[in-house]
């Protein structure tokens, strides 16, 4: 099976919307506003997924950090990239990432070209 499938997990919907945009064209886009709906499609669709753009707050400060730490606890996602994105650029959420094992981190709002270079390298590099 291949490997076309970026999952965008945002409770925004302006971001979501943003982000299926940019990455139409490159991707089957897979949107989810909340992280137990995107966990049971992961959980079903493992194999189509490339990789997960993932907002790091969810409804709450720091969700997306849970969310990364389920996904890889996972034998089946264990290697899956996920990219962290926020609008909340602190040190500290960038050395927690990269220590849970983010492929990369992006800083709201992106830029879309930058956007696209970042997660199809992330992508081409696994």
């Amino acid at each position: 099976m291949i490997r076309d499938t970026l999952m965008v997990i945002d409770d925004s919907p302006l971001d979501l919307a943003i982000l299926r945009e940019i990455f139409k064209q490159l991707f089957h886009v897979e949107c989810f506003d909340e992280a137990r709906s995107a966990m049971a499609y992961i959980n079903r669709n493992s194999q189509r997924v490339c990789a997960v753009l993932l907002d790091l707050v969810l409804t709450r400060r720091g969700a997306g950090f849970s969310v990364l730490q389920q996904i890889r606890s996972m034998e089946k996602t264990w290697e899956l990239p996920v990219i962290l994105i926020t609008s909340d650029a602190q040190e500290h959420n960038v050395l927690t990432a990269a220590r849970k094992g983010a492929a990369d981190f992006l800083v709201k709002p992106v830029d879309p070209i930058t956007v696209q270079e970042r997660v199809c390298g992330v992508v081409r590099s696994t």
